[in-house]
């Protein structure tokens, strides 16, 4: 009797580079474009990365690419912070706040909050 266990992945190499964009929707900062850049993560509930804190706190390459597993890793965290808002009845707060562990081990605080788009931003909390 064969046993099959999981799904089989495609693994397909792409380098994600951080491209400065101005949006208009969101204010003369800098931001990462995840439904441009990273359509496959396109159907989360954030849309745009602020690129201040990727390079902040160690999500870029020094070629100005993102270290996806750690990018893949700050959107789970950012999530967690919003679900654990909701469990403990803040959910019409509009700005989500949490601690975030960093690439580099590290600790640091991140703002969430609603773009136009109906999507979610990701922050440091000096860009907010």
């Amino acid at each position: 009797m064969e046993h099959t266990v999981g799904t089989k992945l495609e693994v397909r190499e792409k380098e994600i580079v951080c491209v400065l964009e101005k949006n208009p929707a969101l204010g003369e900062r800098e931001f990462l474009d995840i439904s441009t850049n990273l359509e496959f993560l396109d159907e989360g509930v954030f849309s745009h990365v602020s690129i201040r804190l990727l390079e902040k706190y160690g999500y870029l390459k020094e070629d100005k690419t993102v270290r996806l597993c750690c990018f893949v890793d700050l959107l789970l965290q950012a999530k967690a912070i919003m679900i654990n808002t909701h469990k403990h009845g803040d959910s019409k707060n509009f700005v989500y706040v949490g601690k975030i562990l960093l690439p580099d081990s590290g600790v640091d605080e991140i703002f969430i909050s609603p773009n136009i788009s109906g999507k979610m931003t990701i922050n440091l909390p000096t860009d907010a």
